[in-house]
């Protein structure tokens, strides 16, 4: 069903509610946005580790503290 006043598709899959973009990207509902941000944040978390890491052996290969 297309909802026109939210500009998305209301369906049903497996007995639950799913909405969709008009161009057929499903939107996540809450669980899974909440496992997308858990991820997210892992990732950013280690890529920041990883530039911290990088920083240090950058001074250390310049010959200043590590």
């Amino acid at each position: 069903v297309w909802v026109e006043v939210l500009d998305f598709w209301l369906t049903e899959e497996n007995g639950r509610v799913a909405c969709y973009e008009p161009v057929g990207t499903r939107i996540p509902n809450y669980l899974g946005m909440s496992r997308q941000v858990k991820e997210l944040t892992k990732r950013s978390e280690a890529a920041e580790q990883r530039i911290t890491e990088l920083e240090a052996e950058l001074r250390r290969l310049r010959g200043g503290n590590p």
